[in-house]
């Protein structure tokens, strides 16, 4: 098998995959369940970041919150209640320069409209960052899980 490197050759890159559940119950604390190492320079900028997950969760009356992170920075927060999973995607895109990105700021739903527009952030991708996917529950006996993740690098 060969060695995927992120290039100009390669637009897409599938940085990193799992399939390998991470739960999180017995704490009301946000758990990180997932860190993804993105290298530096690894997104151009006009480049972009794909998130595509895959979640499980005590379906119930209680907040199950599911957050991505992108240099200890929020870039999505996703309370659901009366749900058992949810198939979420987001695009973290470079807006011209590899230190300012935007992305929807979505709070009710994985993909789609929302109420409160976008998001933007500054951190610096010239610098290594990590990714990090996350849950907190409101009462110590849920769980929230992450069934699976695929996170990509898209430069034009």
């Amino acid at each position: 098998m060969s060695n995927f490197y992120l290039s100009a050759a390669r637009p897409v890159t599938v940085l990193s995959q799992s399939g390998a559940p991470s739960s999180v119950t017995g704490t009301t604390s946000e758990t990180v369940l997932a860190t993804i190492a993105i290298p530096a320079g690894a997104v151009g900028p006009n480049g972009a970041i794909r998130v595509t997950t895959l979640w499980s969760y005590t379906n119930n009356s209680n907040n199950k919150i599911l957050f991505t992170r992108l240099g200890g920075v929020s870039v999505q927060g996703i309370t659901n209640t009366t749900t058992s999973a949810m198939t979420q995607q987001i695009v973290i895109r470079s807006r011209g320069t590899s230190t300012s990105q935007i992305t929807e700021f979505n709070s009710t739903s994985g993909f789609g409209s929302a109420a409160a527009g976008n998001f933007a952030t500054t951190v610096d991708m010239t610098k290594a960052q990590n990714l990090t996917l996350s849950g907190a529950v409101a009462v110590g006996t849920d769980t929230i899980t992450l069934e699976g993740y695929t996170v990509e690098i898209l430069n034009p």
